[in-house]
């Protein structure tokens, strides 16, 4: 299991150079919201008062805003009402950066 792990962390290494330019090509509220759903692994409510605060977002407006945003470059994807990130290495990324 353990080198499972170091292959698994590796890999994902692999990609932070381009993972790196979603931060600069981003705004920080979208970057944030794509990091708190990968870390969710799916967010049903992104409105609600628990997640805007576990996460440091900012108003539902301003997070409504993101979710298009990111929606449209599709970087998320609504499944089943949830919001997910549509890239899974990008979601594993998130989650071990």
């Amino acid at each position: 299991m353990l080198l499972l792990n170091k292959i698994k962390l590796e890999e994902l290494e692999s990609f932070t150079q381009s993972f790196i330019s979603y931060r600069r090509l981003l705004t920080k509220t979208q970057f944030d919201l794509l990091a708190a759903i990968a870390l969710e692994n799916g967010v049903s409510k992104p409105f609600s008062g628990e997640f805007i605060t576990k996460y440091k977002l900012k108003s539902p407006s301003t997070i409504k805003s993101a979710l298009d945003a990111l929606s449209d470059k599709e970087m998320i994807v609504n499944y089943d009402n949830e919001w997910h990130v549509y890239d899974v290495f990008l979601m594993r990324w998130l989650e071990y950066s």
